[in-house]
């Protein structure tokens, strides 16, 4: 069966969130499937590699050094079936700190978020959600970039 729809994510200005990684000194990768046979350890690897490669450091939860200047990347990947279709959504949310200009409180938020939605026959799951998530992750390592780029220039 061929595919049925995909249904991207509207984009209007990216920049706002784009903006928002500007001075982030990485990230800290966590990764949750919902309806499906993943390794979610092994996925994570192989995100954290190539956000590496990219340039974008990875730190583990752990890691002390991360805390204030990372954020949390939230990957998730979720499919439901109903006979020989199925439907899928990746979405990628950027938590950080954040402070309102009129509080010294600080809160989480998500600054950065990419969403992909699509159905198709249940053959052709795999490969596409596949190529949504690394489309999504090739985004917002180009955003990451962009803002790493505008910030050294500001």
């Amino acid at each position: 069966m061929g595919r049925i729809v995909a249904f991207p994510k509207p984009q209007s200005d990216p920049s706002p969130e784009r903006d928002s990684l500007a001075g982030l000194a990485g990230v800290i990768v966590v990764v949750q499937t919902d309806g499906l046979d993943l390794p979610e350890d092994a996925l994570q690897g192989d995100i954290e590699a190539v956000l590496e490669e990219a340039g974008i450091r990875t730190f583990d939860t752990v890691d002390e050094d991360a805390a204030g200047f990372a954020g949390y990347l939230g990957v998730t990947l979720q499919a439901a079936t109903a006979g020989e279709h199925c439907g899928w959504t990746v979405r990628l949310e950027l938590v950080q700190v954040v402070r309102l200009p009129r509080s010294d409180r600080q809160w989480l938020g998500v600054t950065w978020s990419s969403a992909k939605t699509g159905a198709a026959g249940r053959e052709e799951l795999a490969g596409e959600l596949n190529r949504d998530m690394w489309d999504s992750i090739r985004l917002f390592a180009q955003d990451f970039q962009e803002a790493k780029g505008q910030s050294r220039n500001a």
